[in-house]
């Protein structure tokens, strides 16, 4: 029986079906937005006899909050009781809480505490289409749990936009259940690209939109700072019975609450909600007819060039576009404007790439290092994590004092992924709450891969970093502030920069104060350890910034603009009108931009003089030896830097060999193997080479030597070749024949030479160049003269290639390409004597070559 709101939506006409699915296994579930996924599905799992508790998954704060309170006001009951609630800083749960509506990175805590997920049956993965960085990760643990202890544990993913075979494919499930079904009909106006700025587009459409229909508008903007321009447009436009409120993730709540309140709730006016994609899912706003939709979004990618994770405003997917629609069609029928045309829509991406694949990996490896995972590719992941990216965490990490120094382990799990050993929180080794099977150790050891990649390990003070619930880069800044008496000030650092309130500027520094009566301060200052009592001489709120973000320290560059120098080596600029704009150096919170150059949206000033008080452990003395693109060589100097900021330095004159080399090395892998002397007798080698490997079939018995894996291997080939090498001349200089050639043994190199001479021998008795870097078989260029009396196509390699003639005129122009010699005596022979005998006389043309002695002389003169 499904009960309230339940039954009347869509989703009943699949309810029992998914109630029965999961009964035998997991479930991905595709349907309509508005059709109640969240908000009558979860209702009747309740009923359907799981046992367990049930966790709903959910984005986003907002909509945590949001689905919890419907569907415990289905039940006629406050948020608490059968239906809980469960994110950072609020928690509504009791004994007698059934369903736990949690954000997703609640999952991930609860895993941790409790890997065997005692007492919960289901799992449900709410807008899974999102593929935030947390749903990943909970899945592939709630997998591992499920495919080593918890065989019983029920699995279930939802959304309007999924990629529902490959997802099925993954969890073990044949297709998916779908509810083509919607609540209501959302026509779609498309308006066309336009011109104008967004805000200025936006306000006309939303004012258009508002007079031709009834109802409330959320209008989908890409963030706080559009927000706040559209908003200046449309205030003093809007008619006197319409309200416009903002919503995003910097609003408070009182703001957000307001834009989201039921109709009866909010009075008798209309609504205009200018939002970020905050709203895009998983949220009923009473009254909602119309959706203006800009199209655009902000998102973040980690920049693979400067390490840094970045803020860029792109095109929304057309998933996103989807489920931004369905906002409108909630409660009643409604209406989608888009800025865009219908045959751009076909361009857009269909989703969106699961943030796991862009994102800065670190705060993944402290909760796979706490999970027991020796290694990434022991757990089952939609998408495994890219390898660069897990590097620059593990190095990120190691700066912070978080990684543990061990460089590769194998990677061959002697106990489950899903309980391996434990440590508590006072370092002491546990199981967890149940004892392995014999046939679930034998499952563990079978997943073992032998191979050798990136270690997973935390250090004992990465295990308390760990214990917070920030990024690492903040829980590393709170522990320090925490010793130096200055734990207050980066408890309200560390909120301010997880709530990101709206700003004109990019300093921070006087926004701290404003964070003293966040309840996320003083959550955090409660979690600290051993406090250490404030003191007066305590580090300033710059150098907390610099201890978590050691490689955003900025120097400014000579010049007008106010652009930096990262100490990661990246590159950023600051508006011209900041406030900010002429400090010589700072720590930089945030950046982003789709330009060629980060753009500073924020930062605090600072000295450095401070630096070198409180952070000289990030001041290095160091050997620095690098090549130089300008000056074509290898410099070596002795440098006091921050990282890529270089704050003194002194010339070298007896620079380490091996460092040379290694910058030599550097330097052709960067500009490509162009600037080596790779002439034509070179590339003929590579040509032989390469065409002896093919013949022989197995691709052992000779190395491979194109230009690709040349330049993946400079190091074991060129590296004993640089000594007392440091310019780009005196590498040019490199006779690379010999070089190249010591790839090869002596049974390979005379087998080379047998089968694929550089040389041939023709009729005439002289020996003439074979070209191998040519497509088809190898070519012998000679003079027609030189091959009569030659009735067979000559060939190489024992007979198993044969050459392609290129037939020369005594001037040595080419005549005829055969690679049937007999063919070209009998039929174009003929043509060719009374074409060329009457310019070249002095050279014989017999009637029948195939008789006549070669030659590579004319005839000699009569006396």
């Amino acid at each position: 029986m499904k009960s309230g709101l339940a039954y009347k939506l869509p989703i009943a006409a699949i309810a029992d079906e998914v109630c029965a699915a999961l009964h035998k296994g997991n479930v991905v579930l595709q349907a309509e937005p508005g059709a109640g996924k969240s908000t009558g599905l979860p209702l009747t799992l309740l009923q359907a006899g799981f046992g367990g508790k049930i966790l709903l998954l959910e984005p986003r704060r907002l909509a945590a909050s949001n689905v919890a309170n419907r569907l415990a006001s289905q039940l006629g009951e406050p948020v608490g009781k059968t239906v809980g609630l469960r994110m950072r800083g609020s928690t509504k749960v009791s004994g007698d809480t059934r369903l736990e509506v949690v954000t997703e990175g609640v999952l991930t805590r609860i895993l941790q505490n409790d890997p065997l997920l005692d007492g919960i049956s289901v799992v449900v993965f709410d807008e899974f289409h999102e593929r935030s960085l947390h749903a990943d990760l909970g899945l592939t643990l709630s997998l591992d749990v499920q495919r080593n202890l918890r065989e019983d544990l029920r699995l279930l993913l939802m959304s309007a936009t999924l990629d529902g075979d490959e997802l099925c494919k993954h969890i073990g499930v044949d297709a998916p259940i779908v509810c083509s079904v919607r609540q209501h009909p959302v026509e779609i106006v498309w308006c066309g690209e336009s011109r104008d700025s967004v805000d200025r587009a936006i306000a006309r459409i939303t004012l258009q939109a508002i007079a031709e229909h009834d109802g409330d508008a959320l209008v989908f903007l890409p963030g706080v700072a559009e927000i706040e321009k559209t908003a200046r447009q449309l205030e003093p436009r809007l008619p006197g019975d319409v309200v416009l409120h903002r919503l995003h993730g910097r609003a408070t709540n009182q703001e957000q609450r307001a834009a989201t309140a039921a109709k009866s709730d909010s009075g008798s006016q209309r609504r205009v909600i200018l939002s970020t994609s905050i709203a895009e899912t998983s949220i009923t706003i009473d009254g909602v007819r119309i959706v203006v939709d800009s199209g655009v979004e902000r998102r973040s990618r980690m920049d693979s060039t400067s390490g840094t994770e970045k803020l860029e405003t792109v095109m929304a997917s057309q998933a996103s576009a989807t489920q931004r629609a369905g906002r409108a069609g909630r409660t009643e029928p409604g209406v989608c404007y888009r800025l865009w045309s219908e045959e751009g829509h076909g361009r857009r991406a269909a989703r969106w790439q699961p943030e796991l694949l862009r994102a800065d990996l670190s705060p993944v490896l402290v909760e796979l290092a706490l999970w027991g995972a020796q290694a990434i590719s022991e757990l089952p992941w939609i998408d495994a994590p890219p390898e660069a990216a897990g590097l620059r965490a593990k190095k990120l990490l190691q700066q912070l004092g978080v990684w543990k120094s061990t460089e590769s382990i194998e990677s061959a799990a002697q106990v489950s992924a899903g309980v391996r050993h434990k440590e508590s929180q006072h370092g002491e080794s546990q199981l967890g709450k149940s004892q392995l099977s014999e046939s679930q150790l034998s499952k563990s050891q079978q997943q073992g891969s032998g191979q050798k990649e990136l270690a997973l390990g935390l250090s004992e003070y990465g295990r308390a970093v760990a214990r917070l619930p920030v990024h690492p880069r903040l829980g590393h800044m709170l522990l320090w502030a925490n010793q130096q008496g200055a734990a207050q000030v980066a408890c309200r650092l560390a909120a301010l920069l997880e709530e990101r309130p709206a700003s004109r500027g990019a300093d921070l520094s006087g926004l701290i104060n404003a964070s003293k009566k966040s309840p996320r301060a003083a959550q955090l200052y409660r979690l600290l350890p051993d406090k250490i009592a404030v003191d007066s001489h305590a580090p300033s709120a710059a150098i907390l910034l610099a201890q978590a973000y050691p490689d955003r320290i900025g120097k400014r560059r000579v010049g007008i603009d106010a652009r930096y120098r990262l100490s990661s080596g990246a590159g950023a600029v600051l508006a011209a009108d900041d406030s900010l704009a002429q400090s010589e150096w700072l720590v930089v919170a945030e950046m982003g931009g789709a330009g060629k150059e980060l753009r500073i949206f924020s930062a605090i000033a600072i000295e450095l003089q401070e630096l070198s008080q409180w952070c000289d452990n990030l001041i290095e003395n160091r050997e620095y030896v690098a090549w130089d693109d300008k000056a074509e060589r290898v410099v070596a100097e002795k440098q006091l830097s921050i990282g890529s900021i270089v704050l003194e330095s002194k010339r070298i004159e007896r620079v380490n060999p091996d460092k040379r080399a290694a910058a030599l090395i550097s330097a052709v892998s960067k500009k490509g193997l162009g600037c080596l002397n790779f002439n034509d007798d070179v590339r003929e080698w590579q040509a032989r080479v390469t065409r002896m490997r093919v013949l022989e079939g197995d691709s052992t018995l000779y190395p491979s030597v194109d230009d690709e894996v040349l330049l993946d291997t400079l190091s074991h080939w060129l590296l004993p070749w640089l000594e007392n090498r440091g310019t780009l001349k005196s590498l040019q200089q490199i006779n690379l024949l010999p070089v190249l050639a010591s790839l090869l043994n002596y049974e390979q190199q005379q087998k080379l030479d047998s089968w694929f001479p550089k040389q041939y021998r023709v009729p005439s008795g002289s020996q003439h160049k074979l070209r191998y870097a040519c497509d088809g078989n190898p070519v012998l260029a000679v003079k027609l003269q030189e091959m009569f009396g030659c009735q067979e196509n000559p060939s190489i390699a024992g007979g198993r290639v044969l050459l392609k003639i290129e037939l020369l005129s005594p001037a040595r122009r080419p005549v005829q390409i055969t690679e049937d010699l007999a063919n070209f005596w009998h039929n174009s022979y003929p043509a060719v004597k009374k074409d060329l005998s009457g310019r070249y006389p002095k050279h014989p043309w017999p009637e029948d070559p195939l008789n006549a002695e070669a030659t590579a002389r004319a005839k000699p003169r009569k006396r």
